[in-house]
This record gives C-alpha cells, structure tokens and sequence, in this order.
C-alpha cells in the first residue's frame, strides 16, 4: 500500500521529467528561446513539451501557465496546446493560463486563433480574451479590462478574478515546497476575485482562507490544510 501511494505522488512529477524540454522550478523563469522567433517566459511549477519541424512548431503545456513572445524571425506556423485546446499564432504575445478546471488565452499583441481538434473556437485580437470551465466548457470570448492582470505572475502577483480556492490552491502550490489540501470540499469551490503576492504562497492562501471564514494550519512543513475555524 505504501509503495502504491508514493508511486501515485511521485508518478506525475517523474513523467514531467521525462516529457518535459523546458521547465520551471518553484520561481518563474523569463526569456526562454523555445524556437527561431519564439521566446516564452514560465511561470512556477510549469513544464512545456516542443516538437518541431521545417514548417511547424508545436508547443505543448504539459503542467502550468506561459506568456509567449512570437515574432516575424519565426516563418513556420506556430501552434500552443493545452488540454487539447491550439492557439495558432503569426506573430504576437500572449498568455496561456492553464488551471485546475481551468483554461484562458489572453492577447496583448497581434492575434491567435483557437481551436480543439478541428473545430474553430474563437478569433482573438489585442485586448481579448477566452475562458473556460468547468461551469462552460465550449468557452467565452471578453474584453481585457484589466492588461496588467495578463500574465501578473511575472510581476510577482496572483489576480483572481472569480477563481475558486482550488484554483487559487494550485497556482500557489506551484511556489510551495509542500502541498496544499482542503478539509472540506466547500472550502475549495468558495470563489476568490483579489490581488495576492506571490512570494508569500502561505501567506496568500492565508489571506483567502480568511476572508472566506477559513482558517490554514501547517500540521507539518510540507502540509498546508485549508479548514474550518
């Protein structure tokens, strides 16, 4: 039984190691060149996955968020995967969030069309974006009302925007030596819409816990239970 457990903990970080060609740490990494023309700066916790050939590149997130930097060096068609979802780009910058439940495209230059399998979800220009989750899994078009929320993990900052704790528990898990857990499914579905630093993955998640009534106790160094007070 203890040989199962530890295979199902430590399976999902052996098989990044495997499948992964760029990954990041409990930090953020910035300016990593994926290919000819395509830079991309990682947010914690993320790994990516690249296949390339003389007319295509094709990134795959295997785990995590990016912001992408595609610029007119790059003459192959360039496409982003996540959760079989493709952004495919020319030349542009912008964000794929990917969550737990969760996906969002942001563009804050030029423009990416989306697609799953080989049907077209939605045409993106500068300063849209789409989501989906659970609650609407085909997605939704919106304008950015916000351009400094895109991608704010590389300023250090977490803006959740209707996230639910779980969300928020697995953007912070990523900068947290141990693992966040929930003592109550409840706890994990309340939604969350603030601005947390990200140095602080505890003390974020303390601040959430907390508005919503909850408390967190660290029963050892590498657990962090969100519960009840």
């Amino acid at each position: 039984m203890i040989i199962g457990l530890l295979a199902a903990f430590l399976y999902p970080a052996i098989r990044l190691e495997i499948l992964a060609d760029f990954k990041s740490g409990r930090t953020m990494i910035s300016g990593i060149d994926i290919a000819a023309g395509v830079v991309a700066d990682l947010d914690a916790g993320t790994a990516l996955a690249v296949d390339q050939s003389k007319v295509q590149v094709t990134v795959k997130i295997l785990e995590g968020s990016a912001y992408f930097y595609v610029t007119s060096e790059s003459d192959r068609t360039v496409d982003v995967t996540a959760d079989n979802v493709t952004a495919r780009v020319t030349g542009t910058e912008f964000a794929v969030e990917n969550g737990a439940g969760w996906l969002a495209v942001a563009v804050n230059e030029g423009s990416v069309t989306m697609r799953r399998d080989d049907v077209k979800l939605a045409d993106l220009k500068v300063g849209f974006m789409w989501r989906r989750d659970e609650t609407n899994p085909v997605g939704q078009v919106s304008r950015i009302q916000n351009a400094d929320a895109v991608a704010a993990w590389r300023s250090g900052w977490l803006d959740a925007e209707d996230l639910t704790m779980r969300d928020i528990a697995s953007i912070l898990d990523r900068r947290y030596a141990g693992k966040i857990i929930f003592g109550s499914s409840s706890a994990a579905e309340k939604r969350v819409t603030g601005r947390y630093r990200l140095d602080d993955p505890i003390g974020a998640l303390q601040s959430v816990a907390a508005a919503h009534g909850y408390r967190v106790v660290q029963a050892t160094p590498w657990i962090a239970l969100v519960t009840s007070p």
